[in-house]
């Protein structure tokens, strides 16, 4: 029969695995900055997991075996949010990486028809600063996902807001008939 004592270690070295597996499975590929803390919290979630274990067995000292399953919970939830955080930053890069690909008005234009048919249109911004009552406006009126460029203007990024604009135009001007 476990104990109270016995399933809190077990529900930490049976986290400490799942978060191992979570960081093999989604690849080793830690180049950022968040990457390298998530590896590093990793590494010392599994070193203080297994020392827990260690304690716990060899009943040394009750204090070090709290003080080591506490901030064992604490690298636990440490590591999980560098992991979400990771796991959107990847998502934002890969994204950027579709935008980049656009390199030509005709590469706009078959990117706008993907993202029209993925309900996923894009609104792109340029200039030293962002306007965000614009990039409110676009979100909540048309539900856009506004990137903003910086001063880097790209004609191709206009042809594919110019296609936005359209869509929009003519969908507004359909929706005013109808009523």
């Amino acid at each position: 029969m476990a104990t109270k004592r016995n399933r809190k270690l077990y529900w930490l070295l049976g986290s400490s695995m799942i978060l191992w597996l979570a960081h093999f499975l989604l690849g080793t590929g830690f180049e950022t900055e968040i990457g390298i803390w998530l590896k590093a919290m990793s590494y010392l979630f599994l070193i203080g997991t297994w020392g827990s274990f260690i304690i716990f067995r060899l009943k040394k000292n009750r204090l070090a075996y709290r003080i080591t399953l506490l901030l064992n919970s604490f690298l636990l939830v440490s590591s999980i949010l560098l992991l979400s955080l990771w796991g959107l930053i990847e998502e934002h890069n890969s994204q950027r990486s579709e935008i980049e690909k656009i390199s030509s008005c005709e590469m706009a234009e078959k990117q706008f028809k993907i993202d029209l048919k993925n309900d996923d249109l894009k609104y792109f911004t340029f200039g030293i600063a962002a306007d965000e009552m614009e990039t409110i406006y676009l979100r909540t009126r048309y539900d856009l996902e506004v990137w903003h460029m910086g001063c880097l203007f790209d004609s191709n990024l206009i042809c594919y807001n110019d296609l936005v604009r359209k869509h929009l135009k003519m969908n507004e001007e359909t929706s005013t008939r109808l009523e």
